[in-house]
């Protein structure tokens, strides 16, 4: 060892052993998801498409030679295929991308910052979501989601199918609109909500921080803990100053957009174990079910999913600015802290007492994260 760093170590640890420490917590990055890494970290579905959409998902080789999934400079882009004309039903369906990561979570704070958002058009479904391998047992939480021309991002939890998951409305705990209460997947009433919907909060509509569909992008945040889940968004200019700090502290971050957590569900039993997943689908469950204003705007297509198909195919021009530009996304984790306490061995008042406590305190977060670093690199034992 060298000697410089011997002194350094004996200072940390004189500093340790003469004054009280207690264990803090903070989130520290953990990894980084971006153009250096993307695709390393990140598995292309060519398989069929579940929710019945009218699109075709190709692996990563086809991707990249049909330029639907590339390194954009230092932004990850994700589209699809706005060339083609098909004709529904005797050609499959437009060629997009699905991509799953391989890294699991539960719990978490995740900041997604994109250079740009789908736009919305009719019949396209865009999405940004999580989900786990036990489906739906082990949950799915829905970030960034719509499909149509919508105007609003829809943020879904998913639980079991035997859950009593659910929202409850409290302006006192996020700012969006409770569209679904009930996170039970198969819960169904026939009027407000129906199997597979999910829990629905509508991000606030016409808000000028909320990046939704935004050319230019913005941030996602999400906290996952073991007692509740938070989403939050802004545009970049709205984004708060440390949410690209080493310690992001999002309990200064304000009101979430989203909220789901105790006393309506026991985070811990339903949603765990979540991968992250992109995808660009079309028509389907979501965009073809609910495909009624786009037929009305355009006569000769039927309100069906069988009319979205009909329609996206004769229209691929449309869906150019269909894409997502990903500039990153960072997981951080709670990782212990420790802040020295200080006690003056003399002092002549009790206002020195005070200045030397709060100067100590000053200093101690800069002294634990050195400790701790030369602790990990093995220069203290």
């Amino acid at each position: 060892m060298a000697p410089s760093i011997m002194r350094l170590a004996l200072a940390v640890g004189v500093a340790t052993l003469s004054h009280p420490v207690r264990a803090v917590q903070e989130y520290a990055l953990e990894k980084t998801y971006d153009a250096s890494n993307f695709f390393d970290e990140f598995t292309f579905s060519d398989t069929t498409d579940l929710s019945h959409g009218y699109v075709t998902y190709v692996d990563q080789q086809t991707a990249a030679a049909d330029k639907l999934a590339n390194i954009t400079g230092n932004t990850v882009y994700l589209g699809v295929d706005s060339t083609t004309k098909l004709n529904w039903p005797h050609d499959s369906g437009r060629k997009s991308v699905r991509i799953e990561g391989h890294d699991e979570y539960s719990q978490g704070l995740f900041v997604a910052s994109f250079a740009h958002f789908p736009k919305p058009a009719c019949g396209a479904w865009p999405a940004f979501w999580m989900y786990g391998p036990d489906w739906p047992n082990s949950g799915e939480i829905d970030i960034y989601e719509s499909w149509n021309e919508a105007t609003f991002n829809e943020i879904t939890f998913h639980s079991s199918n035997t859950s009593t998951c659910a929202l409850q409305a409290d302006s006192s705990k996020f700012s969006g609109t409770v569209h679904t209460s009930n996170c039970n997947n198969a819960a169904a009433n026939g009027v407000t909500q129906f199997a597979g919907q999910g829990c629905v909060t509508d991000e606030v509509s016409g808000s000028s921080t909320s990046p939704f569909g935004n050319a230019q992008g913005g941030v996602y945040a999400v906290e996952f803990t073991a007692d509740y889940i938070k989403v939050w968004s802004w545009t970049h200019g709205a984004a708060p100053a440390d949410i690209d700090s080493a310690h992001p502290d999002p309990s200064g971050w304000g009101l979430p957009r989203a909220y789901l957590g105790k006393p309506g569900c026991a985070i811990t039993n339903y949603i765990k174990n979540q991968h992250f997943v992109f995808d660009i689908d079309f028509c389907g469950d979501a965009a073809g079910n609910n495909f009624g204003a786009c037929a009305a705007a355009n006569p000769g297509y039927a309100a069906t999913p069988q009319g979205c198909a009909a329609f996206i195919g004769d229209y691929p021009a449309l869906y150019k600015d269909t894409y997502f530009e990903v500039n990153y996304i960072k997981v951080y984790q709670q990782k212990d802290a420790v802040n020295f306490i200080s006690s003056a061995s003399s002092a002549s008042s009790s206002s020195s007492a005070s200045s030397a406590s709060s100067s100590a305190s000053v200093s101690s977060a800069s002294s634990l994260r050195l400790g701790t670093q030369l602790f990990e690199l093995g220069f203290v034992d």
